[in-house]
């Protein structure tokens, strides 16, 4: 074959399978649909949490009905256990300036302890009303689990009462680690 020839095999190849690398196969992802209204603010209005679960990296995608730059979301992966023993929560938030700030907490039977996790990526998109957070595995230093469970709640504090909205979500995934 001729370097012709191979420039333009690779050439048609790249067009027909797209520019873009695949997604490893090993990674599941699942997503769980809430229900919406009922009172709630529409601010913190959980509709739907996705989440990809690759060997690495796990990222959690919270869907709200009209996300604004107000509101505390808690990200949660846990042991799948109905009790939930041990996991991480991540709590995302907007403050006035802009700045999305995490805070990931690491706990355990009767303990927990704030975590440094340099590595996450957040993304508050109000226009696309979604909360996109990325981190590696390890940033729960207590080991890999071959399965996790996914879930995510909200809260606003607002008004001269001091008033608090939350909601409470109740279903979640179990997913396998890739």
């Amino acid at each position: 074959m001729n370097k012709l020839s191979i420039l333009a095999a690779t050439a048609a190849a790249l067009l027909i399978n797209g520019f873009a690398p695949t997604p490893p196969a090993s990674a599941e992802t699942g997503a769980v649909l809430y229900a919406t209204g009922g009172g709630k603010l529409a601010a913190i209005d959980l509709t739907g949490l996705h989440v990809r679960n690759a060997p690495r990296h796990v990222e959690m995608v919270a869907h709200v009905r009209d996300l604004t730059d107000a509101g505390r979301f808690t990200f949660y992966m846990s042991d799948p256990s109905f009790e939930g023993v041990f996991g991480l929560n991540v709590e995302v938030r907007q403050r006035g300036d802009g700045t999305v700030v995490t805070h990931f907490r690491e706990w355990g039977d009767g303990w927990s302890a704030a975590r440094a996790c340099p590595d996450a990526t957040v993304r508050w998109a109000e226009g696309r009303d979604l909360i996109r957070l990325g981190f590696p595995q390890g940033c729960f230093h207590g080991g890999l689990q071959d399965q996790w469970r996914f879930t995510v709640h909200s809260r606003l504090h607002y008004g001269s009462n001091d008033r608090t909205e939350r909601d409470h979500t109740h279903q979640h995934l179990v997913l396998q680690r890739g």
